[in-house]
Protein backbone atom coordinates (compact mmCIF):
# COMPACT_ATOMS: atom_id res chain seq x y z
CA UNK A 1 0.00 0.00 0.00
CA UNK A 2 1.24 3.44 -0.86
CA UNK A 3 0.97 6.99 0.34
CA UNK A 4 1.13 9.59 -2.66
CA UNK A 5 2.53 13.16 -3.17
CA UNK A 6 2.03 14.55 -6.69
CA UNK A 7 3.96 17.88 -8.14
CA UNK A 8 6.30 19.48 -10.02
CA UNK A 9 8.51 20.17 -6.37
CA UNK A 10 10.84 22.39 -8.19
CA UNK A 11 14.10 23.56 -5.40
CA UNK A 12 11.85 20.75 -2.84
CA UNK A 13 11.97 23.54 -0.48
CA UNK A 14 10.65 23.68 3.13
CA UNK A 15 7.43 23.59 1.74
CA UNK A 16 7.95 20.40 -0.08
CA UNK A 17 10.19 19.09 2.54
CA UNK A 18 6.86 19.48 4.92
CA UNK A 19 4.84 17.60 2.74
CA UNK A 20 7.54 14.62 2.29
CA UNK A 21 8.44 14.11 5.77
CA UNK A 22 4.79 13.72 6.19
CA UNK A 23 4.40 11.28 3.51
CA UNK A 24 7.33 9.10 4.61
CA UNK A 25 5.95 8.23 8.05
CA UNK A 26 2.43 7.63 7.00
CA UNK A 27 0.76 4.73 8.15
CA UNK A 28 -2.74 2.90 7.60
CA UNK A 29 -4.53 3.92 10.62
CA UNK A 30 -6.66 0.66 10.27
CA UNK A 31 -4.14 -1.37 10.59
CA UNK A 32 -0.80 0.84 11.74
CA UNK A 33 1.11 -0.47 8.67
CA UNK A 34 3.67 1.97 7.47
CA UNK A 35 3.17 3.39 3.47
CA UNK A 36 5.53 3.11 1.14
CA UNK A 37 6.04 6.81 0.43
CA UNK A 38 6.08 7.50 -3.44
CA UNK A 39 6.49 10.89 -5.31
CA UNK A 40 5.17 11.40 -8.75
CA UNK A 41 6.79 14.18 -10.26
CA UNK A 42 7.36 15.44 -13.72
CA UNK A 43 9.86 16.51 -16.60
CA UNK A 44 10.16 18.47 -17.85
CA UNK A 45 8.66 20.82 -15.19
CA UNK A 46 4.78 21.60 -16.72
CA UNK A 47 5.40 25.33 -16.93
CA UNK A 48 8.63 25.19 -19.00
CA UNK A 49 6.56 23.47 -21.66
CA UNK A 50 4.36 26.35 -21.77
CA UNK A 51 6.82 28.85 -21.64
CA UNK A 52 10.43 28.04 -22.78
CA UNK A 53 11.75 31.04 -21.11
CA UNK A 54 10.83 30.00 -17.80
CA UNK A 55 13.82 29.12 -15.96
CA UNK A 56 13.78 26.01 -13.08
CA UNK A 57 15.61 25.98 -9.47
CA UNK A 58 16.19 21.83 -9.67
CA UNK A 59 17.16 19.68 -12.60
CA UNK A 60 15.61 16.49 -12.25
CA UNK A 61 18.62 14.74 -10.55
CA UNK A 62 18.88 17.50 -8.11
CA UNK A 63 15.30 16.29 -7.29
CA UNK A 64 15.58 13.09 -7.78
CA UNK A 65 18.98 13.63 -5.06
CA UNK A 66 16.84 15.33 -2.88
CA UNK A 67 14.09 12.82 -2.71
CA UNK A 68 16.67 10.29 -2.03
CA UNK A 69 18.03 11.97 1.04
CA UNK A 70 14.45 12.77 2.39
CA UNK A 71 14.02 8.50 2.25
CA UNK A 72 11.17 8.51 -0.11
CA UNK A 73 10.54 4.75 -1.13
CA UNK A 74 9.60 5.02 -4.82
CA UNK A 75 9.48 8.02 -7.38
CA UNK A 76 7.74 8.08 -10.79
CA UNK A 77 9.01 10.54 -12.85
CA UNK A 78 6.14 11.40 -15.52
CA UNK A 79 7.28 12.46 -18.86
CA UNK A 80 5.08 15.69 -19.26
CA UNK A 81 4.18 17.23 -22.58
CA UNK A 82 1.16 19.22 -24.37
CA UNK A 83 -0.28 15.68 -24.68
CA UNK A 84 -0.37 14.67 -21.56
CA UNK A 85 -1.83 18.05 -20.29
CA UNK A 86 -4.90 17.60 -21.80
CA UNK A 87 -5.95 14.80 -19.50
CA UNK A 88 -8.94 15.62 -17.12
CA UNK A 89 -7.72 15.46 -13.51
CA UNK A 90 -10.50 13.34 -12.85
CA UNK A 91 -9.49 10.51 -15.04
CA UNK A 92 -5.47 11.71 -14.04
CA UNK A 93 -6.88 10.66 -10.67
CA UNK A 94 -8.88 7.46 -11.22
CA UNK A 95 -7.50 6.15 -14.04
CA UNK A 96 -3.76 6.50 -13.58
CA UNK A 97 -2.97 6.87 -9.41
CA UNK A 98 -5.96 5.06 -8.08
CA UNK A 99 -6.23 2.54 -10.55
CA UNK A 100 -2.57 1.85 -12.02
CA UNK A 101 -0.09 2.76 -9.46
CA UNK A 102 -3.32 2.68 -6.48
CA UNK A 103 -2.62 4.50 -3.17
CA UNK A 104 -4.03 4.52 0.32
CA UNK A 105 -3.46 7.94 1.13
CA UNK A 106 -2.94 11.05 -1.59
CA UNK A 107 -1.46 14.25 -0.53
CA UNK A 108 -2.35 17.57 -2.04
CA UNK A 109 -0.18 20.98 -1.55
CA UNK A 110 -2.46 23.85 -0.60
CA UNK A 111 -1.63 25.75 -4.13
CA UNK A 112 -1.24 22.43 -6.12
CA UNK A 113 -3.57 22.13 -9.55
CA UNK A 114 -3.27 19.84 -12.26
CA UNK A 115 -5.20 18.28 -15.09
CA UNK A 116 -6.73 19.32 -17.83
CA UNK A 117 -7.47 23.74 -17.41
CA UNK A 118 -6.03 22.65 -14.23
CA UNK A 119 -8.81 21.86 -12.56
CA UNK A 120 -7.47 19.28 -10.01
CA UNK A 121 -6.43 20.59 -6.79
CA UNK A 122 -7.93 19.20 -2.79
CA UNK A 123 -11.35 19.58 -3.19
CA UNK A 124 -12.04 18.47 -6.53
CA UNK A 125 -10.49 15.11 -6.01
CA UNK A 126 -12.23 15.29 -2.65
CA UNK A 127 -15.48 15.04 -4.76
CA UNK A 128 -14.36 12.03 -6.64
CA UNK A 129 -15.09 9.85 -3.22
CA UNK A 130 -12.39 7.01 -4.61
CA UNK A 131 -12.93 3.63 -1.68
CA UNK A 132 -10.91 3.19 0.89
CA UNK A 133 -8.89 6.48 0.00
CA UNK A 134 -8.03 9.37 2.31
CA UNK A 135 -6.88 12.55 -0.02
CA UNK A 136 -4.72 14.71 2.58
CA UNK A 137 -4.28 18.68 1.84
CA UNK A 138 -1.08 20.01 3.04
CA UNK A 139 -1.02 23.75 4.39
CA UNK A 140 1.58 26.24 3.69
CA UNK A 141 4.89 26.89 5.70
CA UNK A 142 5.06 30.25 6.73
CA UNK A 143 8.59 31.98 7.22
CA UNK A 144 8.80 35.65 8.95
CA UNK A 145 4.75 36.09 7.54
CA UNK A 146 5.66 34.96 4.20
CA UNK A 147 4.44 31.51 2.25
CA UNK A 148 7.33 29.24 1.20
CA UNK A 149 6.86 29.06 -2.64
CA UNK A 150 8.76 28.19 -5.64
CA UNK A 151 7.76 31.18 -7.33
CA UNK A 152 9.06 33.47 -4.13
CA UNK A 153 12.86 31.60 -4.34
CA UNK A 154 12.97 32.38 -8.11
CA UNK A 155 11.90 36.01 -7.63
CA UNK A 156 14.50 36.35 -4.63
CA UNK A 157 17.45 34.71 -7.12
CA UNK A 158 16.69 37.18 -9.30
CA UNK A 159 17.28 40.16 -7.46
CA UNK A 160 20.53 38.99 -5.73
CA UNK A 161 18.52 37.75 -2.49
CA UNK A 162 20.24 34.84 -1.70
CA UNK A 163 20.23 34.33 1.64
CA UNK A 164 16.27 34.61 1.77
CA UNK A 165 16.45 31.94 -1.03
CA UNK A 166 18.61 29.57 1.07
CA UNK A 167 16.42 29.93 3.80
CA UNK A 168 13.27 29.17 2.00
CA UNK A 169 14.96 26.07 0.23
CA UNK A 170 16.91 25.09 3.51
CA UNK A 171 20.19 25.03 1.71
CA UNK A 172 22.26 27.09 -0.65
CA UNK A 173 21.53 27.03 -4.06
CA UNK A 174 23.83 25.61 -6.45
CA UNK A 175 24.49 25.23 -10.12
CA UNK A 176 26.48 22.80 -11.66
CA UNK A 177 29.07 22.90 -14.86
CA UNK A 178 32.06 22.38 -16.78
CA UNK A 179 35.44 24.15 -16.05
CA UNK A 180 36.20 25.54 -19.56
CA UNK A 181 38.88 27.82 -20.94
CA UNK A 182 38.30 31.31 -20.71
CA UNK A 183 40.39 34.47 -21.42
CA UNK A 184 42.54 33.91 -18.67
CA UNK A 185 42.43 37.60 -17.64
CA UNK A 186 42.17 36.81 -13.82
CA UNK A 187 45.52 34.55 -13.92
CA UNK A 188 46.77 37.78 -15.15
CA UNK A 189 45.68 39.85 -12.25
CA UNK A 190 46.32 37.16 -9.76
CA UNK A 191 42.36 36.01 -9.62
CA UNK A 192 42.39 32.75 -11.46
CA UNK A 193 39.30 32.02 -12.22
CA UNK A 194 37.49 28.41 -13.31
CA UNK A 195 34.68 29.36 -16.19
CA UNK A 196 31.94 27.46 -16.01
CA UNK A 197 29.19 26.40 -18.44
CA UNK A 198 25.80 25.18 -16.84
CA UNK A 199 25.09 22.04 -17.49
CA UNK A 200 21.41 22.69 -17.81
CA UNK A 201 20.58 25.66 -19.56
CA UNK A 202 17.30 25.87 -18.16
CA UNK A 203 18.36 26.41 -14.68
CA UNK A 204 18.09 29.49 -13.37
CA UNK A 205 21.20 32.11 -12.82
CA UNK A 206 20.62 34.51 -9.81
CA UNK A 207 21.30 37.84 -10.79
CA UNK A 208 24.63 39.60 -12.11
CA UNK A 209 27.38 40.45 -9.29
CA UNK A 210 29.86 39.11 -7.12
CA UNK A 211 28.44 36.61 -4.72
CA UNK A 212 30.01 34.35 -2.04
CA UNK A 213 30.24 30.76 -2.56
CA UNK A 214 31.36 27.11 -1.81
CA UNK A 215 32.77 25.06 -4.48
CA UNK A 216 32.49 21.29 -4.62
CA UNK A 217 34.58 19.70 -6.80
CA UNK A 218 34.88 16.18 -6.23
CA UNK A 219 31.29 14.98 -6.26
CA UNK A 220 32.30 11.66 -4.61
CA UNK A 221 34.08 13.86 -1.49
CA UNK A 222 32.02 16.22 -1.65
CA UNK A 223 34.63 18.70 -0.21
CA UNK A 224 33.74 22.14 -0.15
CA UNK A 225 36.69 25.11 -0.86
CA UNK A 226 35.52 28.62 -0.37
CA UNK A 227 35.52 30.92 -3.06
CA UNK A 228 33.71 33.99 -4.61
CA UNK A 229 32.43 33.75 -8.08
CA UNK A 230 31.30 36.61 -10.45
CA UNK A 231 27.71 36.72 -13.04
CA UNK A 232 27.69 39.10 -15.75
CA UNK A 233 29.50 40.62 -18.57
CA UNK A 234 33.17 41.81 -17.36
CA UNK A 235 32.97 45.31 -18.47
CA UNK A 236 36.31 46.55 -17.32
CA UNK A 237 37.87 44.94 -20.10
CA UNK A 238 34.95 44.19 -22.83
CA UNK A 239 32.35 46.51 -24.06
CA UNK A 240 30.06 43.75 -25.93
CA UNK A 241 30.77 40.29 -23.77
CA UNK A 242 28.45 37.33 -23.33
CA UNK A 243 27.18 36.69 -19.94
CA UNK A 244 30.02 34.62 -17.90
CA UNK A 245 30.10 32.37 -14.90
CA UNK A 246 33.75 32.26 -13.39
CA UNK A 247 34.38 31.57 -10.33
CA UNK A 248 37.81 32.30 -7.92
CA UNK A 249 38.51 29.42 -5.63
CA UNK A 250 40.76 30.63 -2.48
CA UNK A 251 44.26 29.37 -2.13
CA UNK A 252 43.53 27.13 -4.77
CA UNK A 253 45.96 26.39 -8.19
CA UNK A 254 45.07 23.20 -9.38
CA UNK A 255 44.07 22.76 -13.07
CA UNK A 256 40.30 21.70 -13.23
CA UNK A 257 39.36 22.19 -17.11
CA UNK A 258 37.28 19.55 -18.21
CA UNK A 259 36.09 18.67 -14.74
CA UNK A 260 32.38 19.53 -13.24
CA UNK A 261 31.70 21.71 -10.56
CA UNK A 262 29.06 22.68 -8.26
CA UNK A 263 28.70 26.61 -6.91
CA UNK A 264 26.89 26.78 -3.54
CA UNK A 265 25.87 30.40 -3.28
CA UNK A 266 25.72 31.99 0.28
CA UNK A 267 26.05 35.93 -0.06
CA UNK A 268 25.12 38.51 -2.81
CA UNK A 269 28.71 40.95 -1.96
CA UNK A 270 28.32 43.54 -4.70
CA UNK A 271 26.79 44.33 -8.02
CA UNK A 272 28.79 44.52 -11.49
CA UNK A 273 30.73 47.62 -11.47
CA UNK A 274 33.14 48.56 -14.67
CA UNK A 275 36.24 49.63 -13.05
CA UNK A 276 38.68 52.72 -14.48
CA UNK A 277 41.88 50.84 -14.43
CA UNK A 278 43.06 47.25 -13.87
CA UNK A 279 44.68 48.09 -10.70
CA UNK A 280 40.78 49.32 -9.27
CA UNK A 281 39.60 46.00 -10.22
CA UNK A 282 42.18 44.32 -8.25
CA UNK A 283 41.98 46.24 -5.62
CA UNK A 284 38.35 45.85 -5.29
CA UNK A 285 38.71 42.03 -5.83
CA UNK A 286 40.98 41.92 -2.54
CA UNK A 287 38.04 43.92 -0.65
CA UNK A 288 35.70 41.28 -2.30
CA UNK A 289 37.68 38.25 -0.71
CA UNK A 290 38.27 39.93 2.48
CA UNK A 291 34.17 40.14 2.63
CA UNK A 292 33.72 36.43 1.72
CA UNK A 293 36.26 35.51 4.17
CA UNK A 294 34.20 37.61 7.07
CA UNK A 295 31.86 34.89 7.94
Amino acid sequence: MRAIAIGAFDGVHLGHRKIIETLVASENESQKQKLSAMIITFEPIPRAVFNPNFKILTTIDERLNCFETLNVNEVLVVPFNKEFANITAEDFVRNYLYQKIGFTKLYIGFNHSFGKNREGNYDFVKKINLPETKIIPCEPIVFQDTYISSTKIRNYLINGEIENANMFLGRKYSIAGKVVKGKQIGQKIGFPTANIIVNNQSKLVPKNGVYSCEVIIDESKRTSLKGMTNIGYRPTFYDNSEKNIEVHIFDFDEDIYGKQIEILFQRFIREEKKFDTSDDLIEQLFNDKKNCLSR
